[in-house]
């Protein structure tokens, strides 16, 4: 009775593995929007970019994944750059020091840091 039992919750467990993989496999994000902005609600006319190049992307998806949450109340300035990726949309600072910010747009309440943005501060002014 005891092997029934074990046998059923592995076959569980590899059919919820097999299904968030295939899931996961099917998230590969295409392009990256970039625009410049003037503040949290305006942006540029005309300055939006798409980036296809699967190299570019993958810069901007890890230095996003990298950031760090900054503890504390948000006191910033307007932004440089918005940014969308997929259906997630962010503000970004790139700051003189090489690191960057960023916040959610439907969170402005938090902020995190990018401690290494040269790659992406590359990508974003080489376009």
């Amino acid at each position: 009775m005891n092997i029934k039992r074990l046998l059923f919750i592995l076959i569980c467990c590899l059919s919820l593995v097999a299904c968030n993989t295939e899931k996961n496999s099917s998230e590969v994000v295409k392009s990256v929007e970039i625009q410049e902005t003037i503040d949290f609600s305006k942006v540029k006319p005309n300055s939006l970019k798409t980036i296809s190049n699967d190299e570019q992307i993958h810069i901007i998806q890890n230095a996003l994944n990298r950031a760090k949450k900054i503890e504390g109340i948000v006191d910033i300035g307007s932004p440089q750059y918005k940014i969308k990726l997929k259906d997630t949309e962010y503000f970004l600072w790139m700051n003189s020091d090489d690191t960057a910010t960023i916040m959610n747009i439907k969170d402005t309440n938090t902020i995190y840091k990018i401690d290494s943005a040269k790659k992406l501060r590359e990508v974003i002014e080489n376009l």
